[in-house]
């Protein structure tokens, strides 16, 4: 009988130590869509952004007064959220060519995600976004 019991408990354990890493990384995963919101920057500065995620990136248009695109392809998933790397950018602009390289950490939380912008040397800029959108 404690035979049995050691077993289940191995049998337990090897399923946790299999189960948790893939529900992480699911739970990391913004969903696919359209994410929509604005990011601040310590000096207050603010833009308007809207995310697109699909299975393994994310791009990035930002408004006026930057106007400019990025794309970011997943690097790593963590338990905190998905780390992307930035590509250069699709349509230059002065704001998107200082981002480059840097990495968007995105952290989802329910009925949201918060995002957030690390460029070495340069300002972080974070806020939550909202979606998927739901309209055709």
């Amino acid at each position: 009988m404690h035979h049995s019991k050691q077993l289940v408990l191995v049998a337990v354990a090897w399923f946790m130590a299999i189960a948790t890493p893939a529900a992480l990384a699911q739970q990391a995963a913004p969903q696919a869509g359209t994410w929509r919101g604005a990011l601040s920057s310590p000096a207050k500065e603010v833009v308007s952004v809207d995310a697109t995620f699909d299975s393994r990136s994310v791009s990035l248009h930002f408004d006026e007064p930057y106007n400019c695109r990025l794309v970011a392809n997943v690097l790593t998933t963590e338990a905190g959220g998905t780390r992307y790397r930035f590509k250069p950018s699709q349509n230059g602009g002065a704001f998107c060519d200082r981002l480059y390289p840097g990495d968007v950490v995105v952290a989802p939380a329910t009925k949201k995600i918060t995002l957030s912008i690390q460029v070495k040397q340069a300002t972080t800029w974070t806020g939550d976004l909202t979606g998927p959108d739901a309209s055709p």
